[in-house]
Protein backbone atom coordinates (compact mmCIF):
# COMPACT_ATOMS: atom_id res chain seq x y z
CA UNK A 1 0.00 0.00 0.00
CA UNK A 2 1.37 3.43 -0.96
CA UNK A 3 2.12 6.29 1.35
CA UNK A 4 -0.73 8.81 1.62
CA UNK A 5 0.24 12.22 0.39
CA UNK A 6 0.69 14.51 3.39
CA UNK A 7 -0.23 17.66 1.51
CA UNK A 8 0.17 19.50 -1.72
CA UNK A 9 2.41 22.56 -1.94
CA UNK A 10 0.29 25.09 -3.83
CA UNK A 11 0.62 28.78 -4.39
CA UNK A 12 -0.90 31.41 -6.63
CA UNK A 13 2.11 33.27 -8.02
CA UNK A 14 0.11 35.98 -9.76
CA UNK A 15 -3.58 36.60 -8.99
CA UNK A 16 -5.88 33.88 -7.66
CA UNK A 17 -8.59 31.30 -8.25
CA UNK A 18 -11.57 30.87 -5.96
CA UNK A 19 -11.62 27.18 -4.99
CA UNK A 20 -15.32 27.35 -4.09
CA UNK A 21 -16.67 28.28 -7.51
CA UNK A 22 -13.64 28.17 -9.84
CA UNK A 23 -13.70 31.91 -10.59
CA UNK A 24 -10.28 33.08 -11.78
CA UNK A 25 -8.98 36.55 -10.99
CA UNK A 26 -6.52 37.83 -13.58
CA UNK A 27 -4.01 40.69 -13.52
CA UNK A 28 -3.32 42.82 -16.59
CA UNK A 29 0.37 42.85 -17.47
CA UNK A 30 2.21 44.82 -20.17
CA UNK A 31 5.71 45.47 -18.80
CA UNK A 32 8.67 43.25 -17.91
CA UNK A 33 8.47 41.82 -14.39
CA UNK A 34 8.18 38.55 -12.47
CA UNK A 35 5.72 36.85 -10.14
CA UNK A 36 6.23 36.30 -6.45
CA UNK A 37 8.36 33.28 -5.61
CA UNK A 38 7.38 29.92 -4.14
CA UNK A 39 9.52 27.80 -1.81
CA UNK A 40 9.50 24.32 -3.38
CA UNK A 41 12.39 22.94 -1.31
CA UNK A 42 9.96 20.57 0.45
CA UNK A 43 8.72 19.02 -2.80
CA UNK A 44 9.41 15.57 -4.22
CA UNK A 45 11.91 17.04 -6.74
CA UNK A 46 9.29 18.28 -9.14
CA UNK A 47 6.64 20.92 -9.60
CA UNK A 48 3.91 21.96 -12.00
CA UNK A 49 3.73 25.61 -13.14
CA UNK A 50 0.63 26.78 -15.01
CA UNK A 51 0.29 30.08 -16.89
CA UNK A 52 -3.21 31.07 -18.06
CA UNK A 53 -3.62 34.21 -20.11
CA UNK A 54 -6.57 35.88 -21.87
CA UNK A 55 -7.42 39.13 -23.65
CA UNK A 56 -4.07 39.34 -25.42
CA UNK A 57 -3.90 42.48 -27.56
CA UNK A 58 -0.96 42.69 -29.99
CA UNK A 59 0.71 40.22 -27.66
CA UNK A 60 4.33 39.13 -27.91
CA UNK A 61 5.65 38.09 -24.50
CA UNK A 62 8.22 35.58 -23.27
CA UNK A 63 7.22 33.67 -20.14
CA UNK A 64 10.12 31.91 -18.36
CA UNK A 65 10.09 29.73 -15.27
CA UNK A 66 13.09 30.67 -13.17
CA UNK A 67 14.81 28.83 -10.32
CA UNK A 68 16.87 29.98 -7.35
CA UNK A 69 18.87 28.37 -4.54
CA UNK A 70 18.32 31.31 -2.16
CA UNK A 71 15.29 33.39 -3.32
CA UNK A 72 17.71 36.16 -4.34
CA UNK A 73 19.53 35.12 -7.51
CA UNK A 74 17.31 33.64 -10.26
CA UNK A 75 18.06 32.08 -13.63
CA UNK A 76 15.80 30.58 -16.33
CA UNK A 77 15.17 26.84 -16.11
CA UNK A 78 16.13 25.12 -19.39
CA UNK A 79 13.14 24.32 -21.66
CA UNK A 80 10.67 26.03 -19.30
CA UNK A 81 9.76 29.00 -21.46
CA UNK A 82 7.13 29.96 -24.02
CA UNK A 83 6.81 32.86 -26.45
CA UNK A 84 3.10 33.79 -26.36
CA UNK A 85 1.64 35.65 -29.34
CA UNK A 86 -1.97 34.47 -29.46
CA UNK A 87 -4.87 36.20 -27.70
CA UNK A 88 -5.30 33.49 -25.05
CA UNK A 89 -3.78 30.24 -23.92
CA UNK A 90 -2.64 27.94 -21.17
CA UNK A 91 0.89 26.64 -20.79
CA UNK A 92 1.80 23.96 -18.26
CA UNK A 93 5.39 23.18 -17.33
CA UNK A 94 5.87 19.81 -15.59
CA UNK A 95 9.34 20.19 -14.11
CA UNK A 96 10.89 16.96 -12.82
CA UNK A 97 14.19 16.42 -11.02
CA UNK A 98 14.09 20.09 -10.06
CA UNK A 99 16.98 21.19 -7.88
CA UNK A 100 15.79 24.76 -7.31
CA UNK A 101 14.66 25.72 -3.81
CA UNK A 102 12.50 28.58 -5.11
CA UNK A 103 10.69 29.18 -8.39
CA UNK A 104 8.94 32.12 -10.05
CA UNK A 105 7.82 33.13 -13.55
CA UNK A 106 9.28 36.13 -15.34
CA UNK A 107 7.70 37.83 -18.33
CA UNK A 108 9.46 39.94 -20.94
CA UNK A 109 7.32 41.96 -23.36
CA UNK A 110 8.09 42.83 -26.95
CA UNK A 111 4.59 44.25 -27.41
CA UNK A 112 0.98 44.17 -26.27
CA UNK A 113 -0.72 43.23 -23.03
CA UNK A 114 -2.75 40.38 -21.55
CA UNK A 115 -4.55 39.29 -18.40
CA UNK A 116 -2.68 36.49 -16.61
CA UNK A 117 -3.02 34.00 -13.77
CA UNK A 118 0.02 31.94 -12.69
CA UNK A 119 0.02 29.11 -10.17
CA UNK A 120 2.33 26.38 -8.88
CA UNK A 121 1.67 22.95 -7.43
CA UNK A 122 3.98 20.22 -6.13
CA UNK A 123 3.80 17.01 -4.09
CA UNK A 124 5.16 17.52 -0.59
CA UNK A 125 8.10 15.37 0.42
CA UNK A 126 7.10 12.66 2.97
Amino acid sequence: MGQPLDAILRKDLLCSRNDDDGTTNYETINTDDSTISHDVSGSEQGTLVTIDYINGAGLDVLFEVEGSPDDISYAPIVDADIQATDASGTHIFDLTNLNANFIRVSYTFTSGSCDVYVRNSAKRRH
